[in-house]
This record gives C-alpha cells, structure tokens and sequence, in this order.
C-alpha cells in the first residue's frame, strides 16, 4: 500500500489551501454556479456526474478527508474482485472533466483546528452534497467484546485494502487456527474468502503488502460465517456464494443450526425443512427465482457436508457457513480467564472462544428467538460483520435511529419529523441519505434524483 503520512504542517496547509479555494468559489463570474460535494466515493462520484450532464454551467468541488479520491471503491471493495474497482475508471474521467475539481486532505467537521465546517462550505457554494459514506460500523455490545483478537470486519476490510488510517493497525494471524465471522452479508463473506484463499493467488492483486505478508504466516485453517437466521434468511448474494465454493484448496461446509465446534451437520428437515426439496419447490413465483437459486447451492453445498455428493477433493482450509447461532458473548483464552480491567468489569486480555445461542425463526420468519440452548466455540479471531454506520457531521441534523440524514429526494430536511422543511442549498447522497445499504451501483439512481433536486431548485 502507499504511504500517505503527511509531513509535519501538510496538514494545516493543505486546510489554508482549502479555505482560498473556497474564497475563490464565490468569485465565479457569468452564468457559472457551484456544488461542493463532501466526500469522493460512489455516492460523490455519480452525484456529480449527473450534475454535469443536467447542466453545462455547473462547477463541481468534490472534498475528502483522504487524499485519494473514490473511497469505499479503494478501500472497501476486496482486492480479488478488480470487476468491481473498474469503475473507477470512469470515476477518473469524471474527474478530469475542466469543471471538477478534487481536494483531498480535508475534514468536514465543525471548523475548529484543522477542519472546514459545513456552514462554511453553505456560504460560500450555492448547493452542498453530503455523500460522506460509512467510517464506523455497528457494535453488538456483548461481554468481551474488547478483547484483542475482536474487531470488525470493516477494520480488517480497511486494512487489506491500505486505508491510510489502519496502516499501522496489523493483524498478527499466527496465533490461532479458527477465525468466527459474526453476519453472513457479501462482506462476511469477503473476509473469510480472503482468510482462506491461497495467498499466492491475492499476491497478483492490489492487495496491502503487509497484509499479504500477515497472510503468508497465517495459521488459519478454519473460518465459521455465523448467522441468527436461516439459509433463506442470509443476506450475501448468490454470486459471492458460488465464488466462495470454487475456492481451490477450500472446502464449503454448510451447518444447519447445529454446534459448530463439533461439526455436525444437521438433517434435510433441519430449521422446518429450509433446505427440502419440498421447501424448495414452494419458491416457484417469478419473485422467488433468484432465493431459489441460492437455495439450491445452499442444499447442494450441504449434501456436499454431510457426504451426499460432490467430488474427492484435497482441502487445505475449511469455511463453515453455520445457521441460527446468536452470538451471546466472547470469552478470554485460558490463562486470562476472569481477568477484568478495571473501568466496569469489562473481560481482558486475548479471545478464546465465541459463545452462542442455538435460534430458531420467528412465526413470521422475520427474526431470530432463542432456543436456551447455549454452545461454545473455541477461536482466536473474531471479525463482527453486522453493518457499517455513519457518523453524525457537527450542525447536520441525523437520525440515529436509521443511521442517516433525514432528507426528501436528496434534500436535508431540518428534523427527522415528516413534516420537517429542506434546509436551503443542502443535500445528501448514498449511505448518508439511504443509510448504509446497497451495492456500488445502487448509488447511481440515487445521485442522479438528488442531482434531480438541485437542478430543480436551481431552475
């Protein structure tokens, strides 16, 4: 990865250097006018492009607190799918349009230090895009869950793929043969084909040498992908399923409800027959077809486990997709058992083990109850999967609640409540507006109806 340490003083500069560029905003003669877009990712990107087709006399500002533009596309999207990065390549060509102009290096926070505050970007630009994304990510808040050997798959996401800020963070992947994936969305699924995958195969790739490094010395052998529902109910795509069963060396394991640990696999009438082939056939509307297509793999992949079918082959690592198991708590490995910390009895020291309750659906089928049948499962790393989060901006109104910014077709609205009134000359794009959900692609529709909204106001 490249180092992006900044000299001693780089930073205030380049923050002196953004405040004139944003004096000279407002000196814009003719019929120009300006949008200053608050982070360069997909949101960023499409947002501005839509923006540059509606209008021939808009000038485009695209901020990020990196200083590289495209954000999760760099550093979000796993190093083995380069499909999904080619994008930027017309990221790059809307950047290289005479209208836009890219600052990177800039915070938007409350305009103390070394940041620009959103009121000042509002003096001074006739419309202000929030597309700033996702830089935290959802906590489960269970009994030790600050052990080390706990963090988040965005963490390790980050890392992998050289985000200047976890640079420096490491992961040592020697100490244990087990890692726990908690959530079963494509990012779960990311971070266990990376555990797994030869690293010779990723060396090729964009990759952060220290990670590959860290992979090369791995002593994982074993990754369990953990879900509180059931097959039906997982959230990765059909597509990361397939490529995560064509891993050379991998085998795929599907686990129906049962202990982990021990590696039992369950019946075909496990979880209500999720599995059937009965269960399978009543998925036969038009709506249904791409559920039942992962099913299929799903029961196919579990036959596979439990000797059903298949051909012989020679595995090196083993990923475990394990169903209805809610994790409940992580323990500390054995010579720091009942270690505390002292601030709040919080457990210390290094994980050992993952405990979990066995699930079961709903009557609806909409969530997880628990059965009191309660498992552990011995590991030494444990990645929590289970969404990012966005983060509230200084003089923004959020809903903490949904993880957004309360808005009406891009427009910032003043409160959360419906009947709240837009905020003049404030938008939002992408995660900040929708909350963190979707593909890359799903912020095109979305950056083109708030680029709608701008030009309307602007009409």
């Amino acid at each position: 990865a490249d180092d992006h340490t900044m000299a001693p003083g780089a930073s205030s500069m380049l923050v002196r250097a953004a405040r004139r560029a944003l004096a000279s905003s407002a000196a814009t003669g003719g019929g120009a006018w300006r949008v200053c877009i608050v982070g360069s990712g997909p949101a960023g990107f499409y947002t501005a492009d839509a923006l540059l087709k509606g209008s021939p006399d808009v000038r485009v500002d695209i901020l990020d607190r990196l200083p590289v533009p495209f954000g999760l596309v760099r550093y979000g999207v796993a190093p083995d799918h380069p499909e999904v990065k080619n994008v930027t390549e017309r990221f790059t060509g809307i950047a290289r349009d005479a209208r836009v102009r890219f600052a990177g290096n800039v915070r938007v926070a409350d305009g103390a230090g070394l940041t620009v505050s959103v009121d000042e970007l509002r003096a001074r630009y006739d419309a202000v895009v929030l597309a700033c994304g996702a830089d935290g990510d959802r906590a489960l808040r269970l009994p030790g869950e600050g052990l080390r050997g706990v963090s988040s798959a965005r963490e390790f996401v980050a890392w992998y793929s050289g985000h200047p800020d976890c640079a420096r963070a490491g992961w040592d992947l020697s100490r244990h043969d087990t890692a726990i994936v908690i959530g079963q969305g494509n990012v779960a699924l990311d971070v266990a084909r990376v555990l797994t995958k030869r690293p010779a195969e990723l060396a090729s790739t964009d990759i952060a040498s220290e990670a590959l490094a860290a992979l090369e010395r791995s002593a994982i052998r074993r990754v369990i992908v953990t879900g509180r529902r059931g097959p039906l109910q997982a959230a990765f795509t059909t597509k990361e399923l397939r490529e995560l069963s064509k891993l050379d060396g991998v085998r795929l394991s599907v686990l129906l409800g049962c202990n982990a640990d021990a590696g039992s696999h369950g019946t075909a009438d496990d979880e209500g027959g999720a599995l059937s082939e009965r269960a399978l056939a009543a998925l036969s509307g038009e709506a249904d077809r791409p559920r039942r297509r992962q099913a299929e793999l799903l029961r196919k992949l579990w036959l596979e486990s439990v000797g059903g079918g298949g051909v012989a082959r020679q595995f090196e690592r083993e990923i475990v997709l394990a169903f209805h198991m809610q994790p409940v708590g992580f323990e500390p490995a054995g010579v720091d058992a009942g270690a505390r910390a002292g601030n709040g009895g919080e457990v210390a020291g290094e994980l050992g083990a993952v405990r979990f309750e066995r699930t079961q659906l709903s009557p609806d089928g909409r969530s997880a109850v628990g059965t009191g049948e309660y498992e552990r499962t011995p590991c030494g790393y444990a990645f929590r999967s289970i969404g990012y989060l966005p983060s509230a901006l200084p003089g923004v109104p959020f809903d903490a609640r949904r993880s957004l910014v309360p808005s009406a077709h891009g427009r910032v609205l003043g409160s959360a409540d419906a009947a709240a009134m837009p905020l003049p000359g404030l938008y939002c794009s992408g995660w900040y507006k929708r909350g963190p959900s979707g593909v890359v692609l799903s912020n095109i529709g979305d950056g083109a109806e708030t680029a709608a909204a701008i030009l309307a106001d602007r009409a």
